[in-house]
């Protein structure tokens, strides 16, 4: 598609300051024209990037692939890369994010309601240090607590493992797309035959805090004490 204001590019800022917890924003795409555009924050287009695998026979995708090339700047416009399907889709950066993880918790709309009372039960929660009791009231509120909670946990393990794969290989980005497929699939096979240790989980709640600071920071509403 050619640009219309459907894309985020050249247009107005959304008007955060207008959602509500019941009425959530969705992101904007990029639109066909803006996407030829955009650079991996080395600075090489991001179609040139994908066009350098040896076999282009079959499309590059795979949401794995979302942590690995990943963010990408259109203009003056900081966005974030879905290879969900047969071409990336480019979704904009509203809130800043750091990884993809912090991208998709922050900017997928059907998991902002269980967000939301993630981040209220945390406020209410008298023990700031533990998340035991913010997770039994969100089970007996919430019926989505158990589908968004393994979503979010296999995501943040997943990143963690991808992350440290790079490491290991002296690497902090992927050297081509035929490298980012074959690390994620390294990683894949490594995630099935291990389980997720107690300072994992806890880390992830500790960061689901403070991009709850930032994501519902313009919600003119006070928490309730419990």
């Amino acid at each position: 598609m050619t640009h219309t204001s459907a894309c985020f590019v050249g247009e107005p800022p959304p008007l955060i300051s207008q959602e509500q917890p019941n009425r959530w924003y969705g992101c904007r795409v990029a639109c066909d024209d803006h996407k030829q555009q955009a650079l991996l924050e080395s600075g090489e287009n991001l179609y040139a990037f994908l066009n350098r695998r040896e076999d282009k026979t079959h499309p590059l995708e795979g949401s794995g692939l979302n942590y690995l090339i990943n963010p990408v700047g259109i203009l003056n416009y900081r966005a974030w890369c879905d290879f969900l399907f047969e071409t990336p889709t480019i979704y904009e950066e509203i809130f800043s994010s750091e990884t993809y993880y912090d991208f998709y918790v922050q900017h997928a709309e059907d998991i902002q309601p269980f967000f939301y009372a993630f981040y209220r039960e945390y406020q209410k929660s008298k023990r700031k240090d533990s998340f035991f009791e913010v997770l039994l009231a969100l089970r007996k509120s919430e019926p989505t607590t158990e589908k968004f909670l393994n979503l979010l946990l296999n995501m943040w393990n997943l990143q963690l493992v991808l992350q440290n794969e790079l490491k290991m290989q002296g690497l902090s980005w992927v050297k081509s797309p035929d490298h980012a497929r074959e690390t994620f699939l390294t990683v894949y096979e490594q995630l099935n035959e291990e389980t997720l240790l107690a300072d994992v989980v806890n880390d992830m709640f500790k960061r689901l805090v403070k991009l709850g600071d930032q994501r519902f920071a313009h919600f003119n509403e006070h928490v309730p004490a419990s």
